[in-house]
């Protein structure tokens, strides 16, 4: 996989210094793909196979001692069946140099010191759609949207993390809430180019179009470089979802028979969360049950966050709470690319 290439690299390298001779260097993975090109790509592929066992032994490791395994392998099912669609939040661009949406809140809230207890408050609330109408109103809509478009609308960024495995497992559609393009380039990448892309107000028409071209993106918040339709502010919300149709709306057509997977998400007092506790309230039928990979709460919080996510019939998969976010995610996603979390 290409996704190893340049850690295996890497690895070679940190196995000496540079081979030189006279004024001429050169890396050590360079040399042995052009002395033993098959020697090299046999390597390589005992690189990987050996990152997937580790990984696989990794993942199985928590996931036992976090109550997740029976749970981790119904989800391993349900993917192998193509019947799992992943949500995408900012965490999974974070490895792409984007910041999360706190991050960038923040550092916009710095043109106006003002704001800074109001936007504290909402922010350790977890009210980003409030916060985002806060500086909207205190600086204006169009610095709002300049600064997005600024910080999200780079289509030449190279995309870079976990995200990169998910075309080697998703084919059915992806949904994403955030603005930037990581997701478009990962699956360009992949060779595998999403046939079409919904946001903003075709989103209400999404899954009656979507039903033929099965590897559509859907952009609930819509996109960087294209304000119609984009959502942040609670106004956004309003203009987008409010007058012709709700986003419990949107989503209905959008999962009735598949299961989402939550990536990156904070799942804590947002908009998405509310629309699905929504649909399971008014549901006739068991619809299928959704998932999320969700750090692991500090004691004396769990229970009430499984309770606020059930509620929206979001089952956790819990991964450790260590500042390692990308090394659990990418070995939970290796395991379902492999269809398998045991050795």
């Amino acid at each position: 996989m290409e996704y190893f290439r340049e850690r295996f690299d890497d690895d070679l390298n940190a196995e000496g210094e540079l081979i030189v001779i006279r004024d001429k260097t050169w890396s050590r993975d360079y040399v042995l793909k052009k002395v033993d090109e098959i020697g090299y790509q046999q390597a390589f592929q005992d690189f990987v196979e050996e990152v997937k066992q580790n990984a696989k032994e990794h993942a199985r490791a928590f996931l036992l001692k976090y109550g997740c395994l029976e749970r981790f392998r119904r989800l391993i099912g349900r993917v192998r069946n193509q019947s799992v669609v992943p949500w995408v939040g900012a965490g999974m661009s974070v490895p792409s140099r984007f910041p999360g949406w706190e991050q960038f809140l923040r550092h916009l809230q710095e043109e106006d010191p003002d704001s800074a207890p109001e936007m504290n408050r909402l922010l350790k609330s977890g009210l980003y759609e409030d916060a985002a109408q806060l500086l909207a109103d205190r600086l204006g809509q169009n610095i709002l949207d300049e600064n997005i478009e600024n910080v999200f609308g780079d289509l030449a960024r190279n995309p870079c993390g976990p995200i990169l495995l998910l075309p080697e497992i998703f084919k059915i559609g992806v949904v994403t809430t955030n603005f930037d393009y990581t997701l478009d380039q990962a699956y360009e990448l992949a060779s595998t180019r999403f046939r079409r892309t919904f946001a903003g107000r075709d989103l209400r028409i999404a899954p009656a179009l979507a039903a033929d071209d099965r590897n559509c993106l859907f952009r609930i918040h819509g996109e960087a470089n294209n304000s119609d339709g984009r959502v942040l502010t609670r106004s956004d919300y309003d203009r987008v979802y409010g007058n012709e149709g709700t986003l419990a709306d949107v989503l209905n057509g959008l999962v009735s028979n598949r299961s989402l997977l939550f990536l990156g998400c904070s799942l804590s007092v947002d908009r998405p969360l509310m629309a699905l506790t929504e649909l399971k309230q008014k549901a006739q039928v068991q619809n299928p049950r959704h998932y999320a990979f969700v750090p692991l709460p500090p004691d004396g919080e769990k229970v009430a966050r499984r309770k606020q996510l059930e509620a929206a019939d979001i089952h956790p998969i819990w991964y450790p709470n260590d500042g390692e976010h990308d090394q659990h995610i990418e070995a939970l996603l290796l395991c379902l690319m492999e269809g398998a979390v045991d050795a």
